[in-house]
Order: structure tokens, then C-alpha cells, then sequence
């Protein structure tokens, strides 16, 4: 079930516009990237996106999640760059092994049907 306020964005003027509407209303937000987004913006691009509207609205809680496809080595470095929560649709034991590794690193796995 996806949480209220849970938005997909392409860009950083979508992410920074989503946040200014959070901050007006004072609710969390949750901003996930589009399907497949690691394969064609990379996962630093995006989590330099994320950072970046998030410290132009810093009093909005807000949930950034890197939708990995069904990637499986880019997951990795995702979590290595940083990412803290990552939406997976890879093959069942693929996930499992990505849950593992993200679980040791204090990494949110959010498989496909979670959201």
C-alpha cells in the first residue's frame, strides 16, 4: 500500500516543487524515482538530486526511494553511494540476496509489491 503522499518524480524542479507543497501543508512526502531510474540517471545523479531538494526544504520529513528495476549489481553501488531506501522487482532470488546485503547496511528493501 503506498503511503499518502507518494509522488514520483523526474526531476529535481518536480522533487523541489513536491517538497514546497509539503511545507506549506506541513505533511511528510514521499518521493520515489520513476521505474528502471537507476539504469538510465544513475544512482548518484539521483541521490544527488534527492539531496539537493532536500536542502532546499530541510523542515520537510521526507522519504526518498531509488526504484532499482530489476537491476542487481547497480543495487549494490546504490547502497554504497548512499541510497537508504530502494524499490527492487528483480527476480525472487536475486531479491533476497539484495535484502540481505541492504539489511546489513541499514538499507530500507522495498520489494515491488510493498508499494
Amino acid at each position: 500500500m503506498k503511503p499518502e503522499n507518494y509522488i514520483i518524480v523526474e526531476s529535481l524542479g518536480q522533487a523541489i516543487a513536491a517538497l514546497a507543497e509539503a511545507s506549506k501543508s506541513g505533511s511528510q512526502i514521499t518521493l520515489q524515482t520513476p521505474p528502471d531510474a537507476i539504469f538510465y540517471a544513475g544512482s548518484p545523479y539521483l541521490l544527488n538530486m534527492f539531496k539537493q531538494a532536500q536542502s532546499a526544504y530541510p523542515d520537510v520529513k521526507a522519504t526518498f526511494i531509488l526504484d532499482s528495476g530489476d537491476a542487481g549489481a547497480e543495487v549494490i553501488a546504490a547502497i554504497q553511494d548512499g541510497h537508504k531506501n530502494i524499490k527492487s522487482s528483480a527476480k525472487p532470488e536475486i531479491r533476497a540476496k539484495l535484502k540481505a546485503i541492504a539489511a546489513g547496511h541499514g538499507v530500507n528493501f522495498i520489494e515491488n509489491s510493498d508499494l
